[in-house]
C-alpha cells in the first residue's frame, strides 16, 4: 500500500508503546507514516481519559483529523477514551471507534476497509474489529507484534495490562480491563529483539507494574532477569514507567545498585495525607511510602524520584492538603505531575460529598506546581560537577541564548538519571552514549536543564 497513515498518543507509555507497534505494522507493510498535521488517508487517535481535559484533547483531535483530512479520510480512535465513549461520536461515517481489547486489530482492520476502497458506514466499539481474522502475533491484551524498529534512542516493552485495585477516583480499571500479567519468556525474547536493534534505552512499562505476577515470578524478579538480557558495557540501559508502592521492599530497591537500571523511579503517591489515602482507596500509607522512598535512597542517594499528586480530593481540607505539602518537601521529589481532582463518571469519588471548588483546587495546585519547580531546580544543581553517562536524542537542538554564544545549537539527551542535558560540541551522533562533565545549570522557559561536555 502506498496510502498515507498519520498517529497521535495521548496518555501513559503505554498507550506509547501500543502506538508503536501499530505503527510498526503499517510502515511494515509499505504505509508511509506521516506527522499527524499533514493530510493523510488514515488518522489513528490513541486516546486517554484520565481527566476530563484528556477527554477534550481526545475528542478534539478526532475534529482536527476529520478537518485536515477530508473527505476521502478516515479516523480510527481507540484507547481508554473511546473505550468509554463508543458512541459519542455521530453518525460519521470516517470515524471507527476501536476498544481496548481489540486495539491489535487495529492494522488488519484499516487495511482491509482501505483495499475494499471505501467507507462502509460508521463503525462503533469492538464489532468491526471482531470480524477482522487475527494473525499470529495479534488479539488479546499483548498482541502487539515486537519487531519496531521505528524507535530512536527508546523503545518501550509491555509486560503488564490492567489493574485491581479499583481506587475510588480512577476509571482505569473499567477501560483498561482487570489485571494481566505477561509471559515472562515472551518479554525476555522482546528484550532481546530491541537490544538487537539498536534501542540504546529500554522502559519497562504497564497499567500497575509493582503487581506483576506470573506464577511464582513476581515484578523484582522479572526485572532481574530483564537486566540480565542488557549488555553490560553501558551501552544500554533500562528505566521503569511509572509505579504504585505496593508490594515493593527492599530486594526491589537492591536492583538498583547495578548500573544498568537507571536511578529514576516515579512513584505515585497522590496524597500526603493518610485521611485522603483512605478516601481514594489507597493501599498504602504515607510512612509507607516513606520507608520505600528511604530504602531506595539507601543504594543511591541521588536517586531522582518524581510523583503525581491529587488536589482538591472530595472532602480534602487545608490541613489534608497541607500533609501533601510536607511530604512532597519531606521525601524531596524532583517532579511532580500535579491533577486537579477530576471527577469521572462510574467512580465513587464522582458521588462523594464535599466536592472542593474549581478555584480552590487550582489555587492548591499552583502551589505545588511552583513546589515542584524550587525543587527540580534544587535536584539537577546537585548534579552540577558530576559526571553522566547520556544517551543523545537530538543532536541540532536550539541552545538558550543565555548558554553559549556558539555553537548555537547543541546535543540534547538524558542521563541515568533522567535528567536533561545539553552539549554544545559538534560531531556527537544520535542514539549515541557519552561521558559527560555537568558543567552548569541553565533555566529556560521550559524549566532547568544541565550543560556539559565530553
Amino acid at each position: 500500500m502506498s496510502a498515507r497513515v498519520a498517529f497521535r498518543t495521548l496518555g501513559c507509555k503505554l498507550n506509547q508503546y501500543e502506538t508503536e507497534s501499530i505503527a510498526a505494522e503499517f510502515d511494515a507493510a509499505g504505509y508511509t507514516v506521516v506527522p499527524f498535521a499533514e493530510v493523510a488517508d488514515v488518522y489513528v487517535i490513541n486516546s486517554c481519559t484520565i481527566t476530563s481535559q484528556a477527554d477534550r484533547k481526545s475528542r478534539n483531535l478526532v475534529y482536527r483529523a476529520l478537518r485536515t483530512g477530508g473527505a476521502e479520510s478516515s479516523v480510527v480512535l481507540t484507547g481508554c477514551f473511546a473505550e468509554r465513549n463508543a458512541g459519542g461520536h455521530g453518525d460519521d461515517p470516517r470515524v471507527m471507534v476501536v476498544g481496548n481489547e481489540q486495539k491489535s486489530e487495529v492494522f488488519p482492520l484499516v487495511d482491509a476497509r482501505l483495499r475494499a476502497g471505501a467507507h462502509n458506514g460508521p463503525t462503533a466499539g469492538p464489532s468491526p474489529v471482531a470480524a477482522a481474522a487475527p494473525g499470529p502475533a495479534q488479539g488479546g491484551p499483548f498482541g502487539f507484534r515486537a519487531a519496531r524498529g521505528m524507535f530512536h534512542t527508546r523503545a518501550a516493552i509491555k509486560i503488564q495490562d490492567g489493574c485491581d485495585q479499583f481506587c475510588t477516583y480512577c476509571i482505569v480499571p473499567h477501560v483498561r480491563g482487570r489485571a494481566v500479567s505477561r509471559e515472562p519468556a515472551d518479554i525476555l525474547r522482546e528484550t532481546r529483539g530491541t537490544v538487537a536493534g539498536g534501542a540504546r534505552e529500554i522502559v519497562v512499562t504497564g497499567v500497575n507494574l509493582g503487581r506483576y505476577r506470573h506464577g511464582e515470578l513476581d515484578f523484582t524478579e522479572l526485572l532481574r532477569r530483564l537486566l540480565d538480557e542488557i549488555p553490560g558495557d553501558g551501552g544500554v540501559r533500562v528505566r521503569i514507567s511509572s509505579l504504585e508502592p505496593e508490594g515493593l521492599d527492599e530486594r526491589f530497591s537492591s536492583l538498583f545498585a547495578d548500573p544498568r537500571l537507571s536511578p529514576h523511579v516515579h512513584l505515585c503517591l497522590q496524597s500526603g495525607s493518610d485521611a485522603i489515602l483512605g478516601r481514594m482507596g489507597r493501599r498504602y500509607r504515607s510512612a509507607d511510602f516513606r520507608r520505600i522512598a528511604d530504602s531506595l535512597r539507601s543504594v543511591d542517594p541521588m536517586l531522582n524520584l518524581t510523583t503525581d499528586i491529587i488536589v482538591g480530593f472530595p472532602g480534602e481540607t487545608e490541613a489534608e492538603f497541607e500533609a501533601s505539602v510536607s511530604a512532597v518537601r519531606e521525601i524531596g521529589f524532583s517532579h511532580i505531575h500535579v491533577f486537579p481532582f477530576s471527577p469521572r463518571e462510574g467512580t465513587p469519588a464522582a458521588r462523594m460529598p464535599d466536592q472542593v471548588p474549581a478555584a480552590v483546587k487550582s489555587r492548591r495546585a499552583r502551589r505545588l506546581r511552583e513546589l515542584s519547580a524550587e525543587l527540580k531546580r534544587q535536584y539537577y544543581a546537585r548534579l552540577v560537577g558530576k559526571r553522566e553517562k547520556v544517551l543523545v536524542e537530538k543532536v541540532d537542538a536550539a541552545l538558550p541564548a543565555t548558554a553559549v554564544a556558539a555553537p548555537a545549537t547543541a546535543a540534547r539527551g538524558y542521563g541515568r538519571y533522567y535528567v536533561p542535558v545539553l552539549i554544545p560540541q559538534a560531531g556527537l551522533e544520535q542514539n549515541a552514549v557519552y561521558e559527560v562533565d555537568i558543567n552548569r545549570l541553565l533555566d529556560t522557559p521550559d524549566g532547568p536543564v544541565l550543560l556539559g561536555s565530553t
